[in-house]
């Protein structure tokens, strides 16, 4: 069965993405202005407009910028795109072999259609080239496809399965048909693989925005509920993750309350400046982090405070985990410089009593208080 293509409407379609494309990733990198991937992607669909319009111009133009050139931008356009994607996930960039891929196949097609004419080995060098760009995109998505983004990294990844599969058909199709003369000719496969490139080109940059976009917002909601220097969570993000964790508690269920604070801080910074204190703190909510369950929150709530809630966890648990907490953050050694500094903490436990998260924060600090009094380094309990 032949299929026709129309050449202008398959022209105007491709240029029209392109257009889209480079529109939407300069949006995106001018509020995103830190996502170098982003340049690289608008380069890319630049590349692989402006080769479509070229290819689409076969027997109007002369075949060294119809088939050298148009090949070489499209080519070159798909090596972007996974240079782009790598700098995106921070894999590997394999830029001499990209570079030197996208020569040699362009240097192919040179021979293949201005020495010695012949379409089908053109077709197989272009298909080679445009797969292993793919596989390298798709590797890149699939290797970084955990997460949040999980979904989205899957869904950009099948565009370019499709798009492996279409070409390697393609590919078989021109190298086992001897009635394979011309490009444009039509047949189902023919139309499949003009429809799949299509697709990459259209949908791809749905996925790539939709990306930048989504890794954006995480990084908003880290800024909101993080602590910047320590990773852990904020006060404004423990107090309304303890409000909805005790909402959804069963009733009765004990819960209890760490107050923690790093004996002598002041001191530390002095001494050895604040660098050195960041450093500490930095140890100190990893160290801490280590001996938590996945359902402990942990907070950082001023200068060297932090707070712990223990959903499960009755006072005698909550002692027991403080006391290896205390001897845990007493062995631990942090590397400054030529130094190698040491800290204590004191901390303050209490029991959450009907959900009533101010008594017992009320309650831990006076606890902590106590430990203070008692000489420091120790737990005390409210």
């Amino acid at each position: 069965m032949t299929l026709m293509l129309d050449m202008p409407t398959l022209v105007l379609n491709t240029g029209l993405s392109a257009v889209y494309a480079m529109v939407a990733m300069l949006f995106v990198w001018r509020v995103h202005s830190s996502e170098l991937a982003v340049r690289f992607w608008g380069g890319a669909f630049l590349a692989l407009g402006a080769g479509a319009v070229l290819v689409g111009l076969r027997n109007k133009l002369p075949d060294f910028w119809t088939i050298v050139i148009g090949n070489l931008l499209i080519m070159a356009g798909y090596f972007m795109l996974h240079v782009g994607t790598a700098l995106f996930t921070r894999r590997p960039v394999f830029w001499r072999s990209a570079i030197g891929i996208t020569l040699a196949s362009a240097a192919a097609l040179a021979y293949w259609s201005l020495v010695t004419p012949n379409i089908r080995i053109r077709v197989a060098v272009f298909s080679g080239a445009m797969v292993i760009a793919c596989a390298l995109i798709v590797r890149d998505l699939l290797r970084a496809s955990r997460g949040p983004q999980q979904l989205t990294y899957g869904a950009v990844a099948t565009v370019f399965v499709i798009s492996i599969i279409a070409t390697l058909v393609r590919a078989t199709d021109a190298l086992i048909d001897p009635e394979y003369t011309q490009l444009f000719s039509g047949g189902v496969i023919q139309v499949l693989w003009f429809a799949a490139s299509q697709a990459a080109i259209f949908l791809s940059p749905f996925g790539f925005l939709l990306l930048t976009s989504q890794r954006l917002q995480l990084r908003l909601d880290r800024l909101a509920n993080e602590d910047e220097l320590t990773g852990v969570l904020n006060r404004r993000a423990f107090l309304a993750r303890t409000l909805e964790l005790l909402a959804d508690l069963p009733r009765g269920q004990s819960t209890a309350l760490l107050a923690l604070d790093l004996d002598h801080f002041k001191r530390l910074n002095d001494t050895h400046g604040h660098a050195a204190g960041d450093a500490v703190l930095r140890n100190f909510a990893r160290t801490v982090t280590m001996q938590l369950r996945p359902d402990d929150l942990f907070a950082r709530v001023g200068g060297e405070e932090f707070w712990i809630l223990l959903p499960d966890t009755d006072v005698t648990g909550a002692t027991q985990l403080a006391e290896r907490l205390r001897a845990a953050v007493e062995a631990m050694e942090v590397s400054y410089g030529r130094d190698t500094l040491t800290i204590t903490v004191s901390i303050g436990v209490s029991a959450v009593s009907q959900g009533d998260v101010s008594q017992a924060l009320t309650a831990a600090d006076g606890a902590l208080y106590a430990a203070k009094e008692q000489g420091r380094n120790c737990v005390s309990v409210a």
